[in-house]
């Protein structure tokens, strides 16, 4: 879209400047042009980009979107001024030529741009919504067996707890929070590890990693709630509401389909 639109836009609007009675084959082919450069520059964003960095594209959100269709705009507006020197005199080309060039790319741009990032976050609040409800209309009460171990770094501090004790754990700098459910009520325990090693020590629980900040019990769960970011876990017994980020969504998604 971000490439068909500016050849599409000169020729049928003649913007800046462009008379219609100056329209002609070499006209039509110098705005061709214009189009296949900016179809050349928008597919490494769009499709190289994605397959080299699939793990930064995985967590892919609005703020992410603003940064990667600007330097895509920068790029195509780079792209055709040099594409536009070959139909002028290159020693006569300064820095007020390219501001034009990066202008009308930007009035050119900014709206394919604005609707595809608004078609994505339409696209991922129903595909997300969707899943909740699968989910939702799923799920079964389950209860974990057996108990966890959760060690400090240097393992001189242990917590045993029965994993069905277990809330969720939260990321704190060096420190991780473990909050978990006693007789008495809910209780939290801080140890210095990180959530990546503690990852690792519970595993094969439905103790899982769902975002950068936390690992929760996934048996814990007793709704889920779908936005254009991903999920979002209401646990039993806590009225935190636990995020589930882009690049944990599979892994989630599978770990409660096993529950259903």
């Amino acid at each position: 879209m971000l490439s068909l639109f500016p050849g599409a836009f000169f020729i049928f609007f003649k913007p800046f400047g462009i008379s219609a009675n100056a329209v002609d084959l070499k006209t039509y082919l110098v705005i061709l042009g214009f189009g296949l450069v900016s179809a050349f520059f928008a597919g490494i964003f769009t499709l190289l980009l994605p397959l080299i960095f699939k793990k930064s594209y995985s967590n892919f959100n609005i703020g992410k979107a603003i940064i990667h269709y600007s330097f895509m705009i920068l790029l195509i507006a780079i792209g055709n001024f040099f594409y536009n020197s070959f139909w002028q005199d290159f020693n006569q080309l300064s820095w007020d030529d390219f501001l034009v060039v990066l202008y009308r790319t930007l009035i050119l741009a900014v709206i394919p741009a604005i609707l595809i990032i608004v078609w994505y976050q339409n696209h991922s609040l129903k595909k997300n919504l969707k899943s909740a409800r699968e989910i939702n209309e799923n799920r079964k009460d389950q209860a974990l067996s057996g108990d966890v171990l959760i060690s400090s770094e240097n393992e001189k501090e242990q917590l045993r707890l029965a994993a069905k004790q277990m809330l969720y754990i939260e990321s704190q700098d060096n420190y991780v929070m473990v909050h978990f459910q006693t007789q008495e009520g809910n209780g939290k325990k801080l140890i210095r590890n990180s959530l990546s090693k503690i990852e690792r020590q519970l595993k094969p629980h439905h103790l899982i990693r769902c975002h950068r900040s936390f690992i929760v019990n996934l048996t814990r769960v007793h709704h889920v709630k779908g936005n254009s970011r991903g999920l979002q876990l209401e646990l039993q017994d806590t009225d935190l509401v636990i995020p589930v980020s882009r690049g944990y969504l599979t892994k989630v998604k599978e770990h409660l389909k096993m529950l259903s």
